[in-house]
């Protein structure tokens, strides 16, 4: 199984998609690295569901 691959717009994979959790102001992809990211316009670039991954802008996820 496994959900959606995340990865920066520089390439860099962030982790897979865990769970999407309900915010008062937005939903938030909880992923299996332990990020939590907005789903935001601002954030989520590009939703690819056929190819299984979601592309983010970077500078949301701290860096490594």
């Amino acid at each position: 199984g496994g959900g959606l691959v995340v990865e920066e717009e520089g390439g860099r994979v962030l982790g897979r998609v865990r769970d999407v959790v309900d915010y008062p102001a937005n939903d938030v992809l909880e992923l299996d690295s332990g990020l939590f990211l907005p789903l935001v316009e601002a954030c989520v670039r590009k939703v690819d569901l056929a190819g299984g991954r979601i592309t983010v802008s970077t500078g949301f996820a701290e860096p490594e």
